[in-house]
């Protein structure tokens, strides 16, 4: 494969999967992005891209015996122990994170954009999944209040082709 350039870039990537696998990669048909990325232009803006994961101690391909007709038990010993985090990473590689125990809320989301608004020194562009947390009345409210400081967007729902 003879790419024209030497970083790993969305084309390069892009064009691995299309050479190698056939596989045709396009930023998950959010037709709006250019749409933003002129929104932050005009309003000095920064774009940030946020999303949720989580681990935990628990190994997820163990698997028991048993004798037919009888539920396999797989012991643990060990306390199940989790962490979750939530984090943005703007088009130039600033990243911020919050790592929390519990669950994601709104309010909890709310508190992260308060704290990515408050260390970023312009405007906050961000764009998220539609995780249902994202599309809360709590986070409407929130947002509503906070028009001049930042704007939340959402990529395109995931569908195979």
């Amino acid at each position: 494969m003879k790419l024209s350039f030497m970083l790993w870039t969305r084309a390069a990537v892009c064009q691995l999967a299309e050479e190698k696998y056939v596989i045709t990669i396009t930023l998950r048909n959010m037709s709006e992005y250019p749409a933003i990325v002129n929104k932050a232009k005009t309003e000095d803006a920064v774009i940030f891209w946020g999303g949720e994961t989580g681990i935990n101690n628990q190994a997820y391909h163990v698997s028991g015996f048993a004798p037919k007709g009888q539920t396999p038990v797989v012991p643990s010993y060990s306390k199940v122990e989790k962490i979750n985090m939530v984090s943005a990473i703007s088009n130039q590689g600033r990243c911020h994170f919050l790592c929390y125990g519990e669950d994601m809320t709104q309010q909890r989301f709310i508190d992260f954009m308060e704290r990515l608004v408050k260390d970023t020194d312009r405007k906050v562009l961000f764009i998220v999944d539609n995780l249902k947390v994202h599309h809360g009345k709590m986070v409407e409210g929130w947002l509503s209040g906070h028009k001049d400081e930042t704007g939340l967007f959402f990529t395109s729902p995931y569908s195979r082709k």
